[in-house]
């Protein structure tokens, strides 16, 4: 999508500003600025339209992160009815057991395997039920993620329209000045957002790692279970 001036911002654009900041203004760019140069703007240019996306497409993963969080503690509720269920079904059957006359006989030896297979599911479940808790604590700590993606994208966004009215401007002096330092401001706060944004996201990753090996633990005791 193309964006209409002053929102689309040509790197040459940005070259200006950042070498009238650095105090080479009124110079021949031609001669001054070499393409190199171009590394010194710190935060890319992208169009308006872009950022504007990845900001629409961070508040819906806030918004997910919300509803996986509420998910998953309505499933440990059931999580947690269903091992009560399970403790009284083995006590039912525990008294049935004890009545039973002849430890031998067909009855005792299947309501004993009963017991022990509605024994594995409950510890099954007591453990899916333990790591649900990590997986809110997950879900929360996504939340907390894309809410900082969002901010430092805010933050580009600003950077954006800024540096797209230093271009249209067309001021000299302490206002041109001015101008430039506020959008240097503007990308040393994007790139601090962004970082804190990678520091979290390393978090995460680490606590998501940790989960899916548990959860792959809790898989393959559950194909012991439906093997035996």
């Amino acid at each position: 999508m193309t964006i209409p001036r002053p929102f689309q911002l040509p790197l040459a654009t940005a070259l200006t500003i950042l070498v009238a900041s650095s105090g080479l203004s009124g110079q021949n760019l031609t001669d001054e600025v070499r393409p190199a140069q171009g590394f010194l703007i710190l935060v890319p240019v992208r169009e308006l339209a872009e950022v504007d996306a990845a900001i629409a497409v961070s508040q819906e993963d806030v918004e997910l992160a919300q509803r996986t969080e509420h998910r998953v503690a309505n499933l440990r509720i059931d999580a947690r009815a269903d091992i009560e269920r399970i403790n009284q079904a083995v006590d039912a059957h525990k008294r049935r057991r004890g009545t039973a006359k002849d430890s031998a006989s067909p009855e005792f030896a299947t309501l004993n395997a009963e017991v022990k297979a509605l024994e594995r599911e409950k510890d099954l479940l007591q453990e899916r039920e333990r790591l649900g808790s990590v997986e809110i604590d997950l879900a929360r700590r996504a939340g907390e993620l894309s809410g900082l993606e969002k901010r430092a994208l805010e933050l580009e966004r600003e950077l954006l329209l800024k540096r797209a009215g230093a271009e249209g401007d067309g001021s000299e002096g302490p206002v041109a000045s001015s101008r430039n330092r506020v959008v240097l401001d503007l990308e040393e706060q994007t790139l601090r957002a962004q970082v804190t944004h990678a520091e979290k996201k390393i978090e995460v990753a680490t606590l998501e790692k940790q989960t899916i090996d548990r959860l792959l633990k809790i898989l393959s005791a559950r194909r012991r279970v439906v093997v035996n």
